[in-house]
C-alpha cells in the first residue's frame, strides 16, 4: 500500500510537468513559489512539490539502514596488471594526440572522443580473482528494473511531447546553439578546436559533440532541430543511468529509482532535453567523473 501510494504521489510530481499550464503574470508583490518558476502559478508549483517529498518519504522508509556512502571497497575486483598497463598506454597515446586532434575529421573525432573512455573502461574490467559476490545475477538484475523504467518512461514521454515541440521557440536566446551547430558543419569547423559560437570567446565547441556535429559531418547529414533535440535526449538518458548506479553504489540499490526520477523529472532537466544547448554538459560531466 505504501509503494502504491508513494507512486501515485510521484505520479502527481511527474506528470503534469508534460501538460503545463497556462501561463501566469507574474505579480509585483509574488511570493517565493511564483517567482521559483515565474509564469507558473505558485499552487501548480507548491502542489508538485509536496507530492515529489512526501512520495520520498514514503519510500524513504524501504531503504536499508546503511551508513551513508557505505561503498564495499574490499569486495571489489581489482583490476589485473594487464589491464592496468593497457589503461596507461591508452591514456599516455591520448596525452600524445591531444595536441593534434584538433585537425582530425570528422571520423577522427568520433574515434578520438569515444577513445577518452577507455582508459576507465579497462580498469573498471573485473581481474576475477578478488571479488566477493554479495548478491546473484538475478538480483541485481531485478534491482536495475525500477530505475530503467523510470528512465524509459520519461525519455518515452518526451520525444512524445518535445520533439519538434513549438515551446522550443519560447527561449530566445537559446536558438544560439542552433544556428551555430549548422554553421560549424558548414564550415567544417572542429569540435575540439573551435568555439561554440565565434562571438562567445571562452565556450568551447566540445559541447557540439552532444548534439551529434560530428556524426552530422561524418555522415553528410543535414542537421535539424528534432534530429538535436533527440540527441541531447539520450545522452539525458544516459546521464540518468548513470545517476541510478552511483545511487546503488553509494546509498542503497532501493534509492536508484527515487534518485534518477528526482533528476529527470526536475522542470529543468525537461528544458535541457527540449532545447538543444550546451546546458547538457553540466550534468553529464558531473556523473562521468
Amino acid at each position: 500500500m505504501r509503494l502504491a501510494v508513494a507512486a501515485l504521489l510521484f505520479a502527481a510530481y511527474a506528470l503534469p510537468l508534460f501538460w503545463p499550464p497556462t501561463t501566469a503574470p507574474l505579480r509585483a508583490d509574488a511570493g517565493l513559489l511564483e517567482r521559483l518558476y515565474p509564469g507558473v502559478p505558485a499552487l501548480w508549483t507548491g502542489l508538485r512539490l509536496l507530492s515529489l517529498a512526501a512520495s520520498l518519504a514514503l519510500l524513504a522508509g524501504f531503504l536499508t539502514r546503511e551508513p551513508f556512502l557505505a561503498c564495499a571497497a574490499a569486495a571489489a575486483p581489482a583490476a589485473n596488471r594487464t589491464l592496468r598497463l593497457a589503461a596507461l598506454f591508452v591514456a599516455a597515446a591520448l596525452l600524445v594526440v591531444a595536441p593534434f586532434a584538433g585537425g582530425f575529421g570528422a571520423g577522427g573525432q568520433l574515434v578520438y572522443l569515444a577513445a577518452l573512455a577507455l582508459p576507465a573502461l579497462l580498469l573498471a574490467l573485473p581481474a576475477g580473482t578478488r571479488a566477493t559476490p554479495t548478491a546473484t545475477p538475478a538480483a541485481t538484475w531485478r534491482g536495475w528494473i525500477a530505475p530503467l523504467a523510470v528512465v524509459a518512461a520519461w525519455l518515452a514521454f518526451c520525444l512524445a511531447r518535445d520533439v519538434g515541440s513549438p515551446r522550443t521557440m519560447d527561449v530566445v536566446d537559446g536558438w544560439r546553439a542552433i544556428v551555430a551547430v549548422h554553421a560549424h558543419v558548414a564550415r567544417g569547423g572542429s569540435v575540439l578546436a573551435d568555439l561554440l559560437d565565434l562571438d562567445l570567446p571562452g565556450l568551447g565547441a566540445h559541447a557540439m559533440a552532444f548534439l551529434g556535429v560530428p556524426l552530422f559531418q561524418a555522415t553528410g547529414t543535414t542537421p535539424t532541430i528534432p534530429a538535436m533535440q533527440t540527441m541531447q535526449l539520450a545522452w539525458i538518458a544516459l546521464t540518468g543511468v548513470g545517476i541510478a548506479a552511483l545511487a546503488r553504489a553509494l546509498v542503497d540499490r532501493r534509492a536508484a529509482a527515487v534518485a534518477v526520477a528526482a533528476f529527470l523529472f526536475a522542470p529543468c532537466t525537461r528544458f535541457y532535453g527540449m532545447l538543444p544547448g550546451p546546458f547538457v554538459v553540466g550534468p553529464l560531466y558531473v556523473v562521468a567523473i
